[in-house]
């Protein structure tokens, strides 16, 4: 019995050995990909970063806010944490895991529009799979993203049934600038046109999340605006229940005295030229924006602030 116990126990640390070498193997295969999703949380948590200005949101936030243009109006040195398919709980924990990291920044501009209060879903949640012992990060995504306790501490066990795809990954440039990615694209209407009406949604505990976030923010000192960035017209027109959203949207702001920059009903919202959908803008919509967006803020006395 005991010389069975002892082969056991040697079969399992064998195992163990194996799948943890082959785990370790296929994480820094994924973390080497330079991918937007693995470089910026790498980045985050290095440390080494050491921006003023901040910006949150959505894959609205990621292909609609340029950097370059508002580094070179403000004066700033600004970096994009969109995040493709996330909505204000991931927003949140990128400034979590970045200020916990890093030095906390002086202006934060959080994008808003009728999905930023939802819970994000799994969508993309292999991005977090690197990043699973760290605390910050397994306490705010394993729930939403469908992620166990195997997962994080079983190797190997995350990767079931992605191993195929882990391998046809080819390592590719990184396409963003400090985080934003213009989309090179044209106008189709067509989702749009096939729907209608779309359903403001938000999530009670997601609100009171970004309720406690601006209360440490606005303790820290750090200046959060909120900025709701153009959406084709035609949507905005479709969304039901505008009225409950935006007062969502003002009671949080004037609570922590967050200004609103609201360009839903902007020259550019008309413009198909300057989208590609009807929730996205186009590089050149993108650009066109980041340069309003700069000069409004340097009106408000924003690049000032920043060099404070």
């Amino acid at each position: 019995m005991k010389r069975f116990i002892c082969r056991f126990t040697l079969f399992i640390s064998i195992l163990y050995l194996t799948t943890y070498v082959i785990d370790t193997f296929l994480t820094n295969k994924i973390k080497n990909i330079v991918y937007n999703d693995y470089s910026l949380w790498d980045k985050m948590l290095s440390g080494q970063m050491n921006n003023d200005l901040l910006i949150l949101g959505s894959s609205r936030a990621w292909v609609q806010y340029s950097p370059k243009i508002l580094d070179s109006i403000l004066l700033t040195n600004s970096y994009n944490l969109g995040r493709d398919g996330k909505y204000q709980d991931i927003s949140i924990l990128c400034y979590d895991v970045y200020t916990k990291n890093n030095p906390l920044p002086k202006i934060v501009l959080c994008d808003i529009f009728f999905m930023t209060m939802s819970k994000s879903d799994p969508y993309s949640k292999e991005q977090f799979y690197p990043y699973l012992l760290n605390n910050t990060i397994w306490k705010n995504t394993h729930y939403t993203h469908q992620l166990r306790q195997t997962d994080r501490f079983i190797p190997m066990a995350k990767y079931f049934g992605h191993i195929h795809e882990i391998f046809n990954k080819t390592k590719d440039t990184d396409s963003t600038y400090k985080g934003y990615y213009g989309y090179d694209r044209i106008w189709d209407g067509l989702a749009i046109k096939n729907i209608n009406t779309i359903h403001y949604q938000h999530d009670s505990s997601v609100i009171d999340m970004t309720d406690k976030w601006l209360k440490q923010s606005k303790k820290d000192g750090v200046k959060v605006i909120f900025v709701h960035s153009p959406i084709y017209i035609e949507a905005t027109n479709k969304i039901d229940d505008t009225a409950a959203m935006w007062n969502m949207y003002r009671s949080l702001a004037s609570k922590y005295d967050v200004p609103i920059l609201d360009y839903s009903h902007d020259s550019i919202c008309y413009d198909t030229t300057c989208f590609y959908n009807s929730q996205h803008l186009n590089r050149k919509g993108a650009e066109k924006f980041s340069l309003q967006l700069a000069n409004d803020l340097k009106s408000m006395g924003i690049r000032s602030f920043l060099q404070r």
